[in-house]
């Protein structure tokens, strides 16, 4: 650029997880080893490839490169000549893992899954009241306001954000049964942990052992056969976070979400 030559390092490849298995030519996400931080097998159970297993042996840069994993290579990457880690610097985007991926359809058990977990309509209702009240409280400095429970497949990242990181927590206390609502705490205080600069190092561990906990309780309450690619991955978010830094600093936000 105007006779100035410049060094170029690319520190990242932030990527959602179908691109992501586009880009390195990997295992589709919902494949059975198809985890990019960890070597897991995946299990079939009532028609879905689900992940029970929490402490696999973690892949390498170095065995990427040399396609040991025969059971996760598809095809050869362009990417693969670049200089960067193809396993430690290729993020997990917490913004379609966690809240597009978990966040989202937490509340969707809530309000259409099975009996066992599917709330009561007037809690639901009563949800939905206390919501929309919250509305002429919310500031500025959050870009939507609230929506009900039940125009749940509608909601925006941003939605799904307020809801984990401020309204959940008030709003399901006297409604969810007491072990759900521990169980969402879990998830909360672990992402609340890794969403902080002033947290994120310090309480590390603390984050980790939260989500540990919420991936152990997820199959207990709504069904093994549901801890899928995105619930296993909580399990990598806190190295995530000590190689990279506070986990909102990268992600796939858009104006769309």
């Amino acid at each position: 650029m105007h006779s100035t030559s410049y060094t170029i390092k690319l520190q990242k490849i932030i990527c959602d997880a179908p691109a992501k298995s586009f880009v390195l030519g990997i295992k589709s996400f919902n494949g059975y080893s198809s985890c990019t931080k960890c070597i897991v097998d995946g299990d079939y159970m009532n028609g879905r490839v689900c992940f029970l297993q929490n402490n696999s042996t973690l892949r390498t840069d170095e065995y990427f490169k040399s396609k040991i994993y025969d059971d996760y290579h598809k095809a050869y990457t362009p990417v693969e000549e670049i200089d960067i880690g193809l396993v430690t610097n290729v993020t997990l985007d917490y913004m379609h893992l966690v809240l597009l991926g978990i966040m989202k359809r937490l509340i969707q058990f809530w309000v259409k899954g099975n009996k066992s977990v599917r709330l009561p309509e007037q809690h639901g209702n009563a949800i939905c009241k206390t919501l929309q009240k919250m509305r002429a409280s919310i500031t500025p400095e959050f870009s939507r306001l609230p929506r009900p429970l039940y125009e749940i497949d509608k909601w925006k990242a941003t939605e799904l954000r307020q809801f984990l990181f401020y309204t959940g927590p008030i709003v399901l206390k006297d409604y969810l049964s007491r072990e759900m609502y521990y169980h969402f705490l879990a998830l909360h205080c672990g992402m609340r942990i890794l969403a902080s600069q002033d947290l994120c190092i310090t309480y590390n561990v603390n984050a980790r052992q939260s989500l540990e906990y919420f991936i152990k309780k997820f199959g207990t309450i709504y069904g093994h056969e549901h801890i899928n690619h995105n619930v296993h991955n909580l399990i990598h978010l806190n190295d995530e976070v000590l190689k990279f830094g506070v986990i909102i600093w990268y992600n796939l936000w858009s104006r769309t979400y």
